[in-house]
């Protein structure tokens, strides 16, 4: 299940946690039968957060009790069956280098993108120069990329079938291996952001395949940097119910959308991401004309403190100008979350640049209520 999509800032929500069979551990793009080729291991891409080109990152949400967790999946690509019946071995290591140079590259991106062109987003269409300022400003800032920080050695330790040091074991016939961590997160601080920076070296009998500059899904790496997050009190699966109005296209109401089943993912000690599983990813179901649908670059991400009260509702996605959709909250809403019944109700706004002020275009009213936990 993969439940993450492209963002500047963390989520949570990849996770490495539900895990799918990956397929044939023969690759079929070479000649099996008579082994032309190369033979690879490498760290599997199987979710992608990240538009900062060059870096691959993804995310464990994790219980706040020890516990045992997978983290990582190394994978072998073998040639032919003869590769496969032999044992191969690959190191790996922190590399706290790419965890600095991520930091750098996405708060540069951020600078570009967001900080130096804040006013246009809210302002492209000529409105009140004073307004579209201030919602600018705030938009910018709700889309700050997290500064990571190692994950402190003395809380976990690496886990994994054939582990010997940092040295992973492949035995004949085995082409994944599972690197988990054994942790104890009760003493992480949840206003602090960390991550395992993981890169392979030293292979025996194999190379590393890790070409993967655009942080593609489904892609080989040889550095991925994991974000280790704990899950928060309104991370679960949740039965929503609701309304929708779209101001500028009639068609498109909540008929055939609500009720939803959703997913909130873990992003920060008081924020989750929407999980749409109608739709298969971060975004919202929508009915347009009759059939489910949903809007491009809109994803919801909702903001707490911690009375369980919602302070804000930001987009994922950074959608270009002219269009320019961001996500705002209503404060007519009872916007919040009821612990005791572990409901949440919302409401909020989605917003286009290209309109009049004050820019909505569509009024979410919801009603969220807890099932059990995602898997």
């Amino acid at each position: 299940m993969n439940i993450n999509n492209v963002k500047m800032k963390g989520l949570i929500a990849s996770l490495f946690m539900g895990l799918a069979f990956l397929g044939s551990c023969i690759k079929e793009d070479v000649n099996a039968v008579d082994g032309v080729g190369t033979s690879y291991v490498r760290l599997d891409v199987l979710t992608a957060i990240t538009n900062v080109i060059g870096f691959n990152v993804g995310v464990t949400a994790m219980d706040a009790s020890p516990h045992t967790q997978t983290a990582f999946i190394i994978h072998r690509d073998a040639i032919s069956n003869g590769d496969l019946n032999k044992s191969v071995t690959v190191d790996f290591a922190l590399d706290p280098t790419y965890l600095t140079n991520y930091n750098k590259a996405a708060q540069l991106v951020y600078d570009t993108a967001f900080v130096n062109d804040s006013t246009r987003v809210y302002n492209s269409n000529g409105g009140d120069p004073v307004d579209a300022a201030a919602k600018a400003t705030a938009y910018a800032s709700s889309l700050a990329p997290p500064q990571y920080q190692l994950l402190p050695a003395g809380i976990y330790s690496f886990v994994a079938d054939g582990l010997s040091g940092n040295t992973l074991t492949f035995a004949p016939g085995e082409f994944t291996k599972e690197l988990s961590i054994k942790i104890d997160p009760s003493t992480l601080s949840f206003t602090t952001n960390y991550a395992l920076p993981l890169t392979l070296s030293n292979p025996t009998g194999v190379k590393i395949s890790g070409d993967n500059p655009a942080g593609a899904v489904g892609q080989a790496a040889v550095e991925l940097l994991n974000q280790i997050i704990v899950k928060n009190q309104y991370d679960g699966e949740y039965s929503v119910a609701g309304t929708l109005v779209d101001t500028v296209v009639p068609t498109i109401d909540g008929s055939c959308a609500y009720p939803m089943d959703v997913y909130l993912i873990t992003n920060a000690a008081n924020e989750v991401i929407l999980y749409d599983k109608a739709i298969g990813g971060e975004y919202h179901s929508i009915c347009s004309a009759g059939g489910l649908s949903y809007y491009g670059n809109v994803g919801v991400v909702i903001d707490f403190d911690t009375n369980g009260n919602v302070t804000g509702v930001h987009n994922l996605y950074t959608d270009p100008l002219p269009r320019g959709r961001s996500l705002e909250l209503d404060p007519s809403g009872v916007n919040k979350y009821d612990p005791a019944t572990k409901t949440l109700q919302i409401k909020y706004w989605l917003n286009q640049a290209n309109l009049s002020a004050p820019y909505h275009r569509t009024s979410f009213d919801e009603t969220y209520t807890y099932k059990g936990a995602r898997p």
